[in-house]
């Protein structure tokens, strides 16, 4: 568990991939103003982790931010059945066995953070949290950061980085127009993490983004406007 900021963790790990690769994880840890602990895109549960999460608070919500992160949930779920599960539409279509939970709609934590949810993107669905007391941008798949040192793999350099997952980049299916049914949703969306003052990207893949956030977003999501 690594500190951020106030009322801010974050937590790294790696799954296996095509090609005998590895790649990078992260899960986002907040405490909320009711001193329960809030996280976002769930990795492989450990002893550690849940050691150091006992320091922070009761895991009080568990949070898919979009429809392809759901790889661990259950895990996480069954571990801490007393807290509150909040996923994207597409989740209970691919995890039979959840059955206790509430669809993000954009209202939740009032008191803790903002959000934006993409427009009409069913293949992400993905929403994501802006923390305003430490000013981060907490993001699931939307944006990602490959520097090339860590493009390692063969797979990543052969196929990964040519298809777009290279450097700061936005989710590459989302430069096919076809991906996003309503684009002027889509431009709402872009428009409202341009109305955000970040100070830092907290991504689920690659290193945290700690400098010129803002002009990064603007940047990446010019082409949605």
């Amino acid at each position: 568990m690594k500190y951020v900021d106030e009322g801010i963790w974050i937590v790294e790990g790696t799954m296996a991939f095509a090609g005998g690769s590895d790649i990078d994880l992260r899960s986002t840890v907040c405490r909320l103003n009711d001193g329960s602990a809030w996280v976002h895109s769930p990795i492989p549960l450990t002893d550690a982790i849940r050691e150091s999460l006992t320091e922070i608070g009761p895991v009080g919500h568990i949070v898919a931010g979009n429809n392809a992160h759901n790889l661990f949930l259950l895990e996480w779920v069954r571990a801490y059945p007393l807290a509150a599960v909040h996923v994207t539409r597409g989740i209970p279509k691919k995890l039979k066995d959840l059955t206790d939970f509430r669809l993000l709609d954009g209202t939740e934590f009032p008191h803790d953070f903002d959000s934006a949810q993409m427009g009409d993107v069913p293949f992400l669905d993905e929403h994501v949290f802006y923390h305003s007391s430490s000013k981060s941008l907490i993001v699931t798949d939307f944006i990602q950061n490959h520097p090339p040192e860590l493009r390692t793999s063969w797979i990543q350099r052969l196929f990964f980085a040519p298809a777009g997952f290279k450097d700061i980049c936005i989710a590459p299916p989302l430069k096919f127009k076809f991906m996003i049914k309503d684009q002027a949703a889509f431009a709402a969306f872009c428009r409202k993490l341009r109305s955000f003052d970040v100070s830092r990207i907290i991504v689920t893949h690659g290193p945290v983004i700690e400098t010129d956030a803002n002009g990064i977003i603007e940047r990446l999501t010019e082409r949605f406007l």
